[in-house]
Parts: C-alpha cells; structure tokens; sequence
C-alpha cells in the first residue's frame, strides 16, 4: 500500500520553512496568477507589464538556484495569462442572426427560461465557449443536443460577472421572436442528459418521501430537491450532503475498489478510471466531482508505482488540472469549499488524531476529520453565504456517517431496479429510512445557524496563516510555531471586530 504523506517530503532542507512540493508551489502560484489578474484585467498596460516583471523575477529566481519561488513565481504569471485568454470577446451589441447547439437542459429564471448554446455562431462569425439565451416560453421540442436559430440582440459579457465566466459564456442573447428548432444528434451531452432524466425518474420511484435530495446525493441533480428541506440542511451545516462531493466520490470510489480485482492492478486502476470518468460525466463534471475523482486516481496511481501518495500535493494537481481548464471556476463555491475541505485534513487532520488514535482506531480517524474540515470551511462559508451553524461539527459527526450508510446501498438498489422494480425497492427500504433521519437531523441542528458579517479579507489570510503555521507541514520548533500561530490567529480575530 501507498504510504500516506501530510508533513513530510523527500525535498527537505535544513533552513527551510516548509518542505519543498514542487506541485503545491505550482498550484498557489497558478490561482494566484488569476487572483493576480482580477486586479489588472481593466489596465491592459498594467497587465503586461506585470506578467514581463513577473517572467524576469522568475529568470532571475531559476539563476540563483531558488527552486520553489521560481516555480511560484512561473506559475503565477501563467495563471495570469490563462485568465487573460479566458476572458469573453469584447464587442458592441449587435442585432442578428445566432445560430447554435443546445448544450444543457435550460433552467427557469424569474426572466424566463436560460438556455445555453454551445458552437454558437453570430451573423456566420463563430464564437467562443457558450451563449446564453433567454425565451420567454420552453418549446417542448427543445432537447440537449438540438440545433436552434433565432433572430434579436446579442450582448457581450461583463468581464466582472464572474458566474457566467465560470460558465464560459461569452454573450447573451435576447430573441426578438420565437426560435427555430432544428433535429440534431444528442450528442454526449444529450445523451447523458437523457440518462440522467430517467436515472432522476427511477428515483422518484425508489424514494417517493425525499427525491430531491435521494437525486442529489446519487447524482448531483438539485432541481427536485425542495427549497425547505435545502434551507434546513445548510442552517444545520450539512448542506454540503445535498450535492455530489468528494466525500460521495470518495465512498462510491472505494467501495467499487473493494470489489475490483486486487491482483491485476493495471485492470484495476483501468475500470476506476472509467467509472470515475463516467461519473464525473454523470454530474456535469462539477469542481468538487473533479477534484475528488483526480485525488483518488492519483491515490490508485501512487499504488500502481509504488510511491508514496502526498495529500497536499494530490489537492494541487487536482486545482492545477481544474483550472487550466476554467481558470473561473476559482471563484465558484462549490471548488472553494471543497478544496477548503481537503486543505483541514491537511493542516488540521494530523494535530486531532492523536489524542482520538488507538483504541478508536479508524473511527478516530473519522472524528479528527470532521473537526479539521470544519474549521477549514468556517471562513468560506461565512465569506459566501453570511450565516454559519454553531452547532456544525456535532450535526456532521452524525449526518456524514448516515450520508455513508445511504450512498452504496442508496446506489446498489438504484442499479438493481433497472433489473427489477421490486427488488429496487426492497433495497432501497433501509436508505429511505437513512434519508428520513438525515432530514430530521437537518431540523433539529437548524437551529444553531446564525447570520455574521462578512470577513475582511486580511483576517481570512491571518486565519489560514495561523493554521498553516500551527500544522506538521511548518518546519519550526514547535514552541515558536505555536508562539506565531497564535499571533496570527489573534491578529485575525482583531481584523473581525476592528
């Protein structure tokens, strides 16, 4: 078995802070690039000027033999041309003729119902990533995969609105009357869409009290899930259970790992690929999805080599991976609280599990995580949503393992009732009973959410400084570690209430 690294690396040196992670260096450096841009994106002089400051003090950085900052520094000003190059086309608002493939289902809005077209093109011009266009009615015939025509106004993007960046949209469209549809081949995306339309049926059919949140928790389709139950489950501090994240990944992964041939590890790491492939397709290849799927697989790799897995450096190349693809997805809720999450399981994780070790064995495990990850996402959920629950940790302690107790059986009966009906709902009796606790678990701790201000940005950085500092990762004796955790973790509390 692959030993598990979150303190310890082969590039150590003497001096040194932290140990060297090549990949940690690259990945800050990268989100850091973008972070970079969102700053200069209106000063395009700035900008160069900026990423040639940024490539000399690299050159300079690799001359003098500095490996980690010139690693950092590269990547910072890589990631500030890869957000460049993301950014929408600039152009007037123009009348004329859009042409383009329907690419997902559309959503209903309090405008009307949002459609997204994928190799749109404008008055014959193509362009880039997706267009979003609003109708006022849903024609029946409009399916994922079609091709639509319509005549109106095309706008261009606001380089701030960072939602429909995350999206790669690159305009919107407002019809001046009623499209035309055109038949087209579904395509992959229609055809998954249609899967998961009759997966989300099967579902309805399998958990009659709690679909909504059955399909959310299987295959990340939220549209069922009512918005009392939603509001319950995120006061409680569980919401994250209502939308396929790591942890489902994680659990599904493993227990298809379980089953798969030990002694073929080629085979092995093939059909796991495959599977978390499939599923990441399934649910719409979501931050969070993909950054467990790429975590894991790295897992099974550093198995396959015989090397030693490193759980920081794992969450970077994930980050990495994500965000050369959508530099916008840094900003999207979903990747920051889940790499938020990981991020407390490598600071934190080490500092809770001794005292709960030994005779708790892998359940002690368990309740040094829960803590971790909750203090980690604590200053991400205040940032994103103003509220928070004080009673999040005891709520997780019980939801997570009911989540756990749902997932493969909840997965199992929803596979078995393709072969039979009956016979899915048999299985699927003990997970109805596991969603019916969940939603009174959710009821019960609601009411320990609580509404804050929003944080500065200076105590979230002082925050994270002080658990960094305070983590196995930081090379310092331990009474100046703590000596400068504390420092800083004052200083943050100081920038709240100042």
């Amino acid at each position: 078995m692959a030993k598990h690294l979150s303190g310890s690396s082969p590039m150590a040196t003497k001096s040194a802070l932290f140990n060297l992670r090549p990949v940690c260096a690259a990945g800050l450096g990268f989100a850091g690039g973008i972070l970079l841009f969102e700053g200069v994106f209106d000063l395009p002089l700035t900008c160069f000027a900026l990423l040639a400051a940024l490539l000399i003090a690299s050159f300079l950085l690799y001359r003098r033999g500095r490996r980690g900052l010139f690693l950092f520094v590269l990547f910072l000003s890589l990631g500030l041309i890869r957000a460049r190059l993301s950014m929408p086309p600039a152009f007037p608002e123009t009348a004329g003729t859009l042409r383009g493939t329907v690419t997902a289902p559309a959503e209903e809005t309090a405008r009307g119902f949002r459609v997204l077209l994928k190799d749109a093109s404008f008055n014959s011009v193509s362009l880039p990533g997706r267009v979003e266009l609003t109708l006022t009615t849903l024609p029946a015939a409009l399916k994922t995969g079609g091709s639509l025509i319509a005549e109106g106004t095309l706008s261009p993007l606001s380089i701030k609105d960072t939602y429909r960046r995350y999206r790669r949209i690159s305009g919107t469209f407002v019809p001046a009357g009623e499209p035309l549809l055109l038949a087209g081949g579904p395509g992959l995306a229609g055809r998954m869409e249609h899967l998961r339309t009759g997966l989300s049926r099967r579902i309805t059919l399998l958990f009659p009290r709690s679909p909504g949140l059955a399909a959310a928790m299987l295959i990340g389709e939220r549209s069922f899930l009512d918005p009392e139950a939603s509001h319950l489950l995120y006061d409680a501090g569980i919401g994250h259970l209502a939308a396929v994240s790591g942890l489902h990944v994680g659990i599904l992964a493993a227990a298809l790992s379980k089953i798969l041939p030990k002694s073929r590890q080629r085979l092995h790491f093939a059909l796991i690929f495959l599977f978390l492939l499939f599923y990441c397709l399934l649910c719409r290849f979501t931050p969070s999805v993909v950054r467990a799927a790429v975590m894991f697989l790295l897992y099974r790799l550093s198995i396959l080599i015989k090397r030693p897995y490193d759980l920081a450096s794992a969450l970077c190349t994930a980050g990495l991976f994500i965000l050369l693809y959508n530099p916008a997805s840094l900003f999207f809720a979903g990747f920051q609280l889940s790499f938020l999450a990981i991020v407390g399981l490598v600071l934190l994780e080490p500092l809770f599990r001794p005292p709960l070790e030994g005779a708790l064995s892998e359940t002690g495990k368990f309740l040094s995580a829960s803590p971790a990850v909750t203090l980690s996402t604590l200053p991400g959920s205040i940032a994103l949503f103003s509220r928070f629950s004080l009673l999040s940790l005891p709520a997780n302690l019980l939801a997570i393992p009911l989540a756990s107790l749902f997932l493969i059986p909840g997965a199992l009966s929803l596979l078995l009732s393709f072969l039979s009906l009956p016979l899915g709902r048999i299985v699927a009796f003990f997970p109805n009973l596991v969603l019916g606790a969940l939603l009174v678990l959710s009821r019960v701790f609601s009411v320990g959410a609580v509404t804050v201000p929003a944080l500065p940005p200076s105590a979230i950085i002082l925050y994270f400084s002080s658990l960094l500092l305070l983590s196995p990762l930081c090379l310092l004796p331990r009474g100046e570690k703590v000596r400068l955790g504390l420092m800083a973790l004052l200083s943050a509390l100081l920038c709240t209430l100042c």
